[in-house]
């Protein structure tokens, strides 16, 4: 009998070693994959914006002013028309997508607050041809619950800053 509860007792700490593993494992591979992926991102975006202002400088494209286009520099808008802030609820998560008319780099700041509740967050401006982006937003419904979810996007390119408001009605 004795023999017995040791072979159980190995086999339920061998289980337990190997869940315990298997768990870090998965949580290193998976925290390590994110964080490059993000790297990656990161330095698509660097690319793209340097060559958008090699464009904007060598005359090829117009920065966010058209009178300047063709002579070799980029003026960010100056307008919050060129912002559009479109928050959609998406399950348990608000997402943001933004569309960024005439930017080709700059740093994206959005705060959302909902009755004493506030998440902020930064992402980076990725410059597409037709129109930029910021890098991405979403937050979870439960970080500030039901109701008007009240969001600010302000959006920084060359020390001009841009904003723009919108309201959700979170459920």
């Amino acid at each position: 009998m004795n023999i017995k509860i040791n072979k159980k007792s190995l086999i339920i700490f061998g289980t337990l070693l190997i869940v315990a593993f298997a768990s870090w494992f998965t949580y290193n591979i998976l925290w390590h994959s994110t964080k490059a992926n993000l790297t990656t991102v990161q330095q698509q975006s660097r690319q793209q914006n340097n060559q958008k202002k090699a464009d904007v400088a060598n005359g090829k494209s117009g920065g966010g002013d058209s009178n300047t286009a063709g002579q070799g520099t980029y003026t960010p808008p100056t307008s919050s028309n060129n912002i559009t802030l479109i928050p959609e609820e998406k399950g348990e998560q608000v997402v943001v997508t933004t569309r960024l008319q005439g930017f080709s780099d700059g740093t994206c700041n959005l705060t959302i607050t909902n009755g004493g509740k506030t998440v902020a967050q930064t992402a980076q401006v990725i410059y597409q041809p037709q129109f930029s982006t910021c890098a991405g937003f979403s937050t979870p419904v439960s970080s500030l619950g039901t109701g008007t979810w009240n969001l600010s996007l302000s959006v920084t390119s060359d020390g001009i800053t841009n904003s723009k408001t919108s309201t959700l009605e979170v459920k």
